[in-house]
């Protein structure tokens, strides 16, 4: 299982305008534009996300044609797990195993929004476009940064506990 997810990467980015426990249907209303995430996270297309694109018929039969957009999601997926191997090597350390008969890997709380800023950092999302930049001149052209870890800006991974391993 990934730190994040497809939902809580979206969330961050910003990239919806309403939220529904369900798949949009042609009763779903909505107005034109309109982008509804599924944040019903036991659903199949948890994180999936629908443009109202038409409306057809007349008041007071309606329908409201939903249109699924994927490419975000190809990117999102693609970034999720550089994003997991970067979080590890900043952590320096593997994640706890519950003491179950299943293991499961036990993530400190704050590490899957951590992981899913990492991932609008990599895609250049939103408020995440040029994060990092401390302070930009316009004569001359100058810009001074954040420190870095990983490539990372400290704003974005300095929450994350590192260790180092003694040899």
């Amino acid at each position: 299982m990934a730190i994040t997810t497809l939902y809580a990467v979206k969330v961050m980015a910003d990239l919806f305008t309403r939220t529904a426990t369900a798949d949009p249907t042609t009763a779903t209303v909505g107005v034109l534009g309109d982008i509804l995430i599924n944040a019903d996270s036991t659903d199949a297309n948890y994180g999936k996300t629908w443009e109202l694109t038409s409306i057809t018929g007349t008041a007071p039969s309606l329908s409201y044609n939903w249109t699924l957009l994927t490419a975000d999601d190809a990117r999102i997926n693609l970034k999720i797990p550089r994003a997991e191997v970067d979080y590890l090597a900043i952590r320096g350390i593997p994640f706890e195993m519950s003491d179950d008969t299943v293991p499961v890997t036990v993530y400190p709380d704050s590490a899957e929004d951590v992981a899913a800023e990492m991932v609008c950092y990599l895609l250049n999302y939103g408020q995440y476009q040029g994060r990092g930049e401390k302070s930009e001149s316009l004569s001359d052209r100058s810009v001074t940064h954040d420190d870095k870890i990983h490539g990372y800006p400290r704003s974005i991974v300095g929450t994350i506990d590192r260790y180092q391993r003694v040899m």
